[in-house]
């Protein structure tokens, strides 16, 4: 019987020790161990939970605001106070460097300061006092950012997702340009709620019911980021924006301005990569990516984007080395899985996560989607790569022609190589098994 400790439940105020006799695992990251289990919570105890947070609705449904606010402000004081106790536990069970995990701490703290203010647009009444309470309250979480987003770091202002789509959409009805929120907009728009006075009354065009109740919120919030960020004008993305799609637009000419290369060498110091041959095995997957890509018809930058892709998980397959040689790749997707790097998308992370997770082993338990073709090219690049660069040393590729045609990927090499490089041709020759019960084959094809 497991001596781990469990984590139970919380309901209804308390504690309450799961009957289920079932539980998952919590590893450290960093050590590669169990080192609690968490309880799985059974119907009853899942019935019992829904139950208490609907006993509990009616009494704070009618909780004053007064009230809410000081139990808001109660809980930001108690964040604060164990703000070093949570930083420890996301260290160990997320593998964050306690700075880091600090860091979330931090930008958790500054939701919490912000939920503190939007009790003034709460009652739906608009006024001066409560604007300015409210843009006063977030311009305080602004300041914590410091000089690091001055004006003169950046030339251009996007904004993504509802509040920016919202608002935008207001003001295109009312003779603004399209995909455009100005300073001067926003100030009108301060304005018309102003005059409304209350949700109940407010009739613009373009805005949707269900957004009435927030837009208010929204705009205080929008109108201290042009303050204190100086703006005038912001371009609407289309769709939300991530730091990761904002730095792959950034980067379409040089990969000089990509902060994700930065991100992945800090990993891979981090992690005591083997430097030199991450290099080698990155520079051959980029080669036999430029052979099995060459009939395929990509957009402007488009392959570029894909190599790019395939090299930084090549750079980083061994990174899971440092937890366990033998299960390095299973280390490595997890810390990808469970890591925030500085430029990246949670999307891109986790596609470089299946590529680490893939680099060895059989194919059938990856849970990958094996009809993105330019996923199962970038894969089968990686796996090569690893194979022909398992003696740590840069290989001999004249005369290896690579090949995707339909479901089938072939590797055409002549006899001489064969016979030259016999470990090798018996690691590739493995590697046909490892594409069965795949829906792609992968075949040698000797000259």
């Amino acid at each position: 019987m497991s001596t781990l400790p469990v984590v139970g439940h919380w309901i209804n105020g308390a504690e309450v020790v799961s009957t289920s006799g079932r539980t998952a695992p919590v590893y450290d990251p960093a050590l590669g161990e169990i080192t609690k289990e968490v309880a799985l919570a059974n119907q009853a105890e899942i019935t019992a939970a829904i139950e208490s947070a609907q006993a509990a609705f009616p009494a704070w449904r009618d909780t004053s605001l007064a009230k809410r606010q000081q139990i808001i402000f109660n809980f930001r004081e108690l964040l604060n106070a164990r703000k070093g106790e949570l930083a420890e536990i996301i260290t160990s069970e997320h593998g964050k460097v306690l700075s880091d995990a600090l860091g979330e701490i931090t930008r958790g703290q500054e939701v919490v300061e912000f939920a503190c203010g939007m009790n003034q647009m709460l009652k739906g009444e608009y006024s001066e006092n409560a604007f300015t309470r409210a843009e006063i309250a977030a311009e305080s979480i602004f300041d914590t950012l410091g000089v690091n987003y001055h004006q003169k770091h950046w030339d251009v202002a996007y904004g993504a997702s509802g509040t920016v789509g919202a608002i935008a959409d207001v003001l295109e009805q009312y003779g603004r340009p399209a995909d455009t929120i100005s300073k001067e907009g926003l100030l009108w728009l301060r304005e018309e709620l102003l005059r409304a006075k209350h949700t109940d009354k407010l009739r613009l065009l373009g805005l949707k019911e269900e957004r009435k109740a927030v837009i208010a919120g929204g705009l205080s919030i929008m109108l201290g980021v042009f303050d204190f960020l100086n703006i005038e004008t912001m371009n609407v993305a289309k769709g939300a924006l991530r730091h990761g799609l904002m730095y792959d637009m950034l980067a379409q000419d040089t990969t000089m301005l990509d902060m994700r290369n930065a991100s992945v060498l800090h990993l891979m110091h981090k992690f005591a990569v083997d430097e030199s041959h991450a290099k080698t095995v990155a520079l051959v997957a980029e080669k036999l990516f430029e052979k099995i890509s060459a009939d395929t018809q990509f957009a402007a930058g488009e392959q570029a984007a894909h190599a790019r892709k395939l090299q930084w998980a090549s750079l980083l397959h061994e990174m899971g080395c440092m937890v366990s040689p033998i299960d390095a790749h299973l280390h490595g997707a997890y810390i990808l899985d469970h890591a925030e790097p500085a430029g990246f998308s949670q999307n891109e992370l986790h596609r470089l996560s299946l590529l680490v997770l893939g680099y060895r082993g059989k194919l059938k338990r990856l849970e990958a989607d094996f009809s993105d073709r330019i996923f199962v090219m970038q894969l089968a690049c990686l796996r090569l790569a690893v194979i022909l660069c398992h003696a740590r040393q840069m290989p001999n590729l004249r005369g290896l022609q690579l090949s995707a045609q339909h479901n089938s990927i072939t590797l055409s090499l002549s006899a001489s190589w064969a016979e030259k490089y016999p470990q090798s041709y018996y690691l590739l020759d493995e590697e046909t098994l490892a594409w069965q019960k795949t829906n792609w084959a992968f075949a040698l094809n000797l000259s």
